[in-house]
């Protein structure tokens, strides 16, 4: 199939009956990377979520220390789904009832898919040992060395050490074959892989689909009522979560784009990255403008749920 038209196809998706929308969008490669121009356009999407009272959960492969930094430059204040859907957070107060079977951490409730850091870590180094693999984790990396490997600021590479669930980590002399040997031993040990140039990622076998679920749920008990989810992503990784939205939209970014084959969605036309983001996300708005419906989502940032 085509890429869709984005007005025509939300034209269509927003006729049916009284939808809520909840914004579902990952962060590594679309939302800004720190320069102020990306900052400013993603923050003028963000307003109109906000006028419009949708709310933005964000998806990522970095901690939750580094998500709710992105949170507080975009003044946001939603559910975030951290480590490649190791878990969720959702802050305290966002429904009118506490989220079941989750671990209050510092002002969230936390949704665990993934084991804890240490027996993620412990896992790779002790399946890597076992198959003579020698790999580096960034628990075996000083904050500056990070920075200097992944090319981020000292600030940004201490927060992206504070992790609780993954492990992303390097294959000294790497090939296809022992990669594969490794990423089939991990997986046997209950952990699940993700493969990244030049950091692969060990950590929780749910990925982001899990979390999107949970927060969806969530959000419709707390509304009784449907919710009809938008996806952004851009990457071969990012489209488990796309698949599971009902409105998926691949950003261009300049990178390797995600095959038709791979995922039929709309495609975020005349630019890339955050401003291809942030038009859709007017698309969005405008839709509802036209049909004068507004869901039922308001309070801190238009975060909580109405009681």
């Amino acid at each position: 199939m085509a890429p869709r038209d984005t007005h025509e196809y939300l034209s269509r998706r927003l006729m049916e009956p009284d939808p809520a929308l909840v914004v579902f969008s990952e962060v590594d490669g679309i939302l800004p990377d720190g320069s102020a121009s990306a900052l400013e356009t993603a923050m003028a999407a963000c307003d109109v979520l906000a006028r419009n009272r949708i709310p933005l959960v964000l998806c990522s492969g970095r901690t939750r220390a580094q998500l709710e930094r992105v949170q507080q430059a975009l003044s946001i204040d939603y559910p975030f789904i951290c480590e490649h859907g190791a878990a969720v957070f959702v802050p305290i107060g966002c429904f009118p009832d506490r989220v079941p079977a989750a671990r209050e951490v510092a002002g969230f409730d936390a949704i665990e898919f993934g084991r804890p850091y240490s027996h993620t870590v412990e896992s790779l180094r002790r399946t890597a040992q076992r198959l003579r693999i020698e790999v580096t984790g960034f628990n075996d990396m000083s904050v500056e060395e990070v920075a200097a490997a992944c090319g981020l600021s000292l600030l940004e590479a201490r927060l992206a050490k504070l992790r609780e669930y993954s492990e992303p980590f390097r294959i000294a002399r790497e090939d296809d074959r022992a990669r594969d040997r490794l990423f089939k031993a991990l997986r046997a040990d209950g952990v699940g892989c993700i493969r990244g140039d030049p950091y692969h990622h060990v950590g929780a076998p749910a990925h982001r689909r899990a979390g999107l679920e949970l927060i969806q749920e969530l959000y419709e008990r707390a509304l009784r009522r449907p919710v009809l989810t938008v996806g952004f992503g851009s990457a071969v990784e990012h489209v488990p979560m796309l698949r599971q939205v009902h409105v998926p939209v691949l950003v261009c970014t300049g990178g390797p784009v995600v095959s038709p084959e791979a995922l039929t969605a709309i495609r975020s036309g005349g630019r890339s990255g955050v401003a291809a983001w942030a038009q859709t996300i007017h698309a969005v708005a405008q839709r509802l403008v036209h049909r004068d419906v507004a869901p039922s989502v308001s309070g801190r940032s238009f975060s909580k749920v109405e009681r």
